[in-house]
């Protein structure tokens, strides 16, 4: 856990202990509620502790503080990863005699670290139902930080290309010359790829039924619900899910849930084993058992709904992260010219030649007749 990480859970162990002190000054008759769960998917594993405390409380209604640590472990590309969630919420609970249902609400505060090393936080709200035969539960999440990017890699290439081209020739002081010029054109592209991490608001809800005969004996509940988590840089996560409950023992819970598919936790399914435990901090200063409950809890029963007043609440302790990679191309291109004079030497003066009668000496022409040629040729010359 990385420091900003420790400071929060210092900050949360403040905001329990002071809890606490309320809890024993009110003498609250509600225990508070420690669970401790283990879940496990397709290379996907969670761990959680949640801490239920009574702040206050009526004959019906209970004002508590729930507070939830998770620890997340996951492969990818052969590697495992890490990283933790925190939530601090704040619950009011009541049970309505006549309809057999608790009604219930709840604010939270949830902190996350990513596997890359990056924070994020959040906000959300729930409203919630629980009844000996129906639950129905309702949860809005809005995230508090924007999208955070960072380089991962750069790559870069380069190409060269010259072309030579020679201009005409030219005499300058008794000497001949010709310019040559040279082109080279250099591409230069560089390629960035950049991870981005988007915090994503959403909500789900979920409605469940206590299923029917088996209930009787063992707590089984079915329920199915939707999530949706709004992305505005690639396309948002939703889909339906089902969850199966089954609480052979008040303090043991075991559960399956099911999703549309993996975007939502790297994974379509979740086994989960939770184990609660009720935890009378007034017990302990009366030199009672505080784990006295614990042991009721272990026998073979189903729960009354009063004692549903302390369970943890159920919500996505996650704050739902999009990621992906982008990439992001530019190329340079330049050219360079040079002229190089190259020298072909002195300007040489061509001997005479004889065509069609004349003679050229290359500044001056000279015509004479085939009979002067003859009369001027050396004796035994012959033309």
């Amino acid at each position: 856990m990385r420091f900003s990480s420790a400071i929060r859970t210092v900050w949360a162990v403040k905001v329990v202990l002071i809890s606490v002190c309320i809890d024993l000054a009110h003498g609250a008759p509600q225990p508070a509620n420690i669970s401790l769960v283990g879940r496990t998917g397709d290379d996907v594993n969670e761990y959680l502790a949640d801490f239920l405390l009574p702040v206050s409380q009526g004959r019906d209604s209970l004002l508590f503080i729930d507070a939830r640590g998770a620890w997340l472990q996951h492969e990818s590309d052969g590697e495992d990863l890490e990283e933790d969630e925190l939530n601090l919420g704040v619950g009011w609970r009541l049970l309505v005699q006549d309809s057999d249902m608790i009604v219930g609400a709840n604010a939270f505060y949830d902190m996350r670290s990513t596997v890359f090393d990056t924070d994020f936080d959040q906000v959300g709200a729930g409203i919630e139902l629980l009844g000996e035969r129906v639950d129905f539960r309702a949860n809005y999440y809005y995230p508090l930080d924007d999208v955070r990017s960072s380089v991962t890699d750069t790559d870069t290439s380069t190409t060269k290309s010259s072309s030579s081209s020679l201009g005409p020739i030219f005499e300058q002081n008794g000497r001949r010359y010709r310019v040559r010029t040279t082109r080279t054109k250099t591409t230069a592209t560089e390629t960035t790829f950049e991870r981005f991490e988007e915090p994503l608001p959403g909500y789900d809800v979920e409605i469940g039924v206590a299923v029917p005969f088996v209930s009787d004996y063992i707590d089984t509940r079915i329920l199915g619900g939707y999530y949706h988590f709004r992305s505005d840089i690639g396309t948002d996560i939703e889909g339906p899910k089902a969850r199966l409950e089954l609480r052979p023992v008040p303090a043991i819970k075991l559960d399956l849930e099911v999703y549309d598919d993996d975007e939502l936790n790297g994974t379509e399914y979740f086994v989960g084993l939770w184990l609660s435990l009720p935890l009378s901090i007034k017990s302990v200063m009366d030199g009672k058992n505080p784990c006295a409950r614990f042991t009721d809890n272990l026998r073979f029963r189903n729960r009354n709904l009063r004692e549903r007043l302390i369970e943890p609440v159920n919500r996505d302790f996650r704050i739902r992260v999009k990621e992906g990679e982008t990439s992001n191309t530019q190329t340079t291109t330049t050219t360079k010219t040079k002229e190089e004079t190259l020298d072909l030497g002195p300007v040489q003066k061509q001997e005479p030649d004889r065509i069609n009668g004349e003679y050229h000496d290359g500044q001056a022409t000279i015509s004479r007749t085939d009979q002067e040629l003859h009369a001027a040729a050396p004796t035994g010359f012959s033309s």
